[in-house]
């Protein structure tokens, strides 16, 4: 019931399948709770092509999430004491021997009703029998086939259309609760009392995005002053303007991110993590038109011939497939966005490809963007500019909520792969950067645009990322409602009131969460080579991590919800507009806690919920110490109020002991109980942690799907969570 059965898609095959076999029990590696091929991919606007923005200390669903944040993304954790390897172990052992009963059970059940007066008749048990007998395959022999007989029935329900890459129990889950956000948007009820003017704005903004006719009449019209300002790099470099291509690349740059467009690097504002008490911005790294940048290098020696091929295949296609986006805005334009080829994909094209290419090069490897000691940078404002001249005090200014004269540090994460960015658009000729600017702008924009603008974007998703986002039309407008960035904290009151998650419930997942802490705390003395004082520390910053479930109490009070959206106003025939404005009322909020000559520096203060209550997911901030578990996750078939708790725990459970260890892997072990960076580790543990931590590198880099292999280093905290908080649960289980 962890993750339950699911089916994936190999890559480029077509074929429907099982996980990869591997040598013990675990759950497939995820990026956060939810993975992304389980559901429709939402409208993506705003952070990247691929991605939308993930809030500060938290990294979930979306690719660009700070690097620091334990979860989902993109994020990058890393390690579990050798006390929970070796419950891990003991976990497995166990659950052989009480599936060797129950699959004796089932094959030979009882001749008597004494031998089956244990068994739970009670509504909710009745139904998660049925969803796990409906998910089986009983005439498989687990003995030869295990995965087959518990999940074949699962396999043989779910069709995948092409355009999706898996399917698991949160498709399930998300299917449901996308029924009761619809009714939260779609009846006609009364606000008030409801959510008020922010459930009406919310309502309205979501109608204005069913009404695809309005978008087709507006075609590019929403784009035509983006699209002027890498014409103005052209238009200058054609003229005798007294200006530096530096001062006129970077100030296109600053304009562009002024307005939403992440391109060529990317910010954050987050606390200082080593004291906590000063708010700073973080910037990094940009994203690319792929979503890694891999796809842009030749083979390496490790990388298998599936590897290769998809990597080859993958760039081509993303050739054609930003010729055809340019000639659709050119068809669609006054005047020539560049000079193709009838035939081939455009000198043009190549040339953009080749500079991005370029910027791939200078980009830090994954893995070390999640060490938050290596990318601890804070400088004053005068040496980042040194590094990426965009002239940081103009921009923070120009910014939505933004400090007039801004007093603080800006933390450069990646001061390498900035360095060479800034070396590569100077040795770049204006009419590539212009180019290339302009298909930014198609990628982080196509999707509110005309019909065959959001066409072409949903086949680029497809090509280069095997799942197109494209569906139910209601399904990508309710998703881009319900994202916390846009409204919803303001349909959260009428979700809860639908949802029906009641007192009963919350008491029976708080002592659940109390279960998994006491489990972590028991395994602690087993653990042979940590010593007593960081046991001890390790046992406080357990008991000082945050809990927060369901939602935050002031999303039910009408009156501060449409105080905390009164800022923002759904203009009629404007869905772009109003898109692009919450995107700034979202980063309003962000860049109002900078300091300023006016502004003293300060901590955020306050706990901010990193994700929408709707949301059929979780995550851990280790700037915060904190687990969050949205309403969206409390219900079936992840948690059922009265379910036996063997089913619970096997699956809420799991995913509280997942989030739990986050703060402990090799990311969240290196934050304090207080959230801020500290080092609480001797040497000798230090190096012993690594030491054992990397048997699960070299394990799931021997998964190999369709050709494709896992990266290990990568992926190691969220295996660990994976593995270790099916072991806790299973502790905790047995002591509840």
């Amino acid at each position: 019931r962890d993750q339950g059965c699911s089916t994936v898609r190999g890559w480029g095959s077509g074929q429907r399948g099982r996980p990869p076999s591997r040598p013990c029990t675990m759950p497939r590696p995820s990026r956060d709770l939810s993975s992304s091929f389980d559901s429709q991919s939402p409208l993506t606007l705003g952070a990247s092509a691929g991605h939308e923005p993930a809030p500060d200390g938290f990294a979930g669903k979306d690719q660009d999430a700070d690097p620091v944040v334990a979860r989902r993304w993109l994020r990058r954790k890393h390690a579990l004491s050798l006390g929970l390897i070796a419950a891990v172990l003991a976990a497995v052992v166990t659950t052989i021997g009480i599936l060797s009963s129950e699959i004796h059970s089932l094959r030979h059940p009882p001749h008597s009703s004494s031998e089956s007066s244990g068994e739970c008749l009670t509504p909710e048990c009745i139904d998660a029998s049925a969803g796990l007998m409906d998910g089986a395959n009983l005439s498989a022999d687990p003995c030869q086939d295990f995965y087959a007989y518990a999940c074949g029935g699962f396999v043989d329900r779910h069709y995948m259309p092409h355009g999706r890459g898996g399917a698991s129990q949160f498709t399930i889950a998300t299917r449901d609760n996308d029924m009761v956000i619809l009714q939260s948007l779609e009846e006609g009820g009364p606000t008030e009392g409801h959510g008020g003017r922010a459930l009406a704005k919310a309502r309205k903004y979501y109608q204005q995005c069913m009404d695809t006719t309005a978008m087709d009449a507006r075609g590019v019209s929403p784009i035509l002053d983006l699209l002027t300002i890498p014409d103005f790099l052209v238009d200058v470099d054609n003229s005798s303007a007294n200006f530096t291509k530096e001062e006129v690349v970077f100030g296109a740059i600053r304009e562009l991110q002024q307005r939403h467009l992440r391109i060529f690097t990317d910010f954050y504002v987050g606390e200082d993590r080593l004291s906590g008490n000063e708010t700073m911005v973080n910037v990094r790294q940009g994203i690319l038109g792929l979503l890694d940048a891999s796809y842009y290098r030749r083979p390496g020696k490790n990388d298998t011939e599936a590897v290769t091929k998809r990597n080859a295949a993958i760039l081509q296609a993303y050739k054609a497939l930003l010729w055809k986006g340019l000639r659709l805005l050119e068809t669609r334009t006054a005047h020539s966005v560049s000079t193709f080829s009838a035939k081939g994909s455009g000198d043009e094209v190549e040339a953009v490809v080749a500079f991005e290419t370029r910027l791939a090069g200078c980009h830090s490897p994954k893995e070390n963007l999640q060490d938050p000691r290596q990318t601890h940078n804070p400088m004053p404002v005068e040496e980042a500019e040194e590094i990426f001249p965009l002239g940081w005090s103009t921009f923070l200014a120009g910014m939505p909520g933004g400090p007039s004269n801004y007093t603080g540090r800006i933390n450069v994460e990646t001061p390498d792969a900035l360095r060479c960015v800034t070396r590569v658009l100077g040795e770049t000729p204006m009419e590539v950067i212009a180019l290339y600017m302009k298909i930014m702008i198609l990628l982080h924009r196509a999707e509110i645009l005309d019909k065959d603008l959001r066409q072409w974007k949903y086949q680029f998703n497809l090509e280069t990322t095997g799942n197109s986002g494209h569906g139910p039309r209601w399904r990508q407008c309710m998703d881009l409602v319900q994202s916390y960035q846009r409204f919803g904290f303001a349909i959260t009151k009428a979700y809860t009131e639908h949802r029906g998650f009641g007192e009963e419930g919350r008491r029976e997942v708080i002592s659940m969460f109390e279960g998994v802490e006491r489990a972590f705390l028991d395994t602690l003395p087993e653990v042979g080579w940590m010593e007593p004082d960081t046991k001890t520390y390790a046992a406080e910053k357990a008991r000082r991590m945050k809990k927060h479930l369901g939602y935050p109490e002031w999303a039910m009070d009408d009156v501060q919800v449409e105080r905390y959206f009164e800022d923002v106003e759904v203009e009629d025939g404007k869905f772009y507009e109003n898109t692009v404005a919450l995107m700034g009322d979202h980063q309003r909020r962000n860049f109002e806690d900078l300091p300023s000559g006016d502004r003293p520096r300060r901590g955020r203060g306050g706990h901010r919920w990193g994700m929408s209550p709707t949301e059929v997911n979780a995550y851990y901030s280790p700037t915060k110490n904190s687990m969050n578990f949205p309403a969206g996750i409390l219900n079936p078939p992840f948690y059922t109020t009265g379910a036996p708790l063997a089913l619970n725990y096997g699956s809420l459970g799991a995913f509280i002991g997942h989030e739990f260890l986050h703060g402990f892997d090799s990311t969240g072990r290196k934050y304090g109980a207080d959230g801020t960076l500290r080092d609480w580790w001797t040497e000798r543990e230090e190096a012993e942690y690594e030491r054992l931590t990397s048997c699960f590198v070299g394990q799931y880099e021997r998964f190999e799907v369709a050709g494709h292999r896992v990266d290990g280093e990568v992926t190691l905290g969220e295996n660990i969570a994976d593995n270790g908080g099916a072991a806790l649960a299973w502790r905790a289980w047995k002591r509840a």
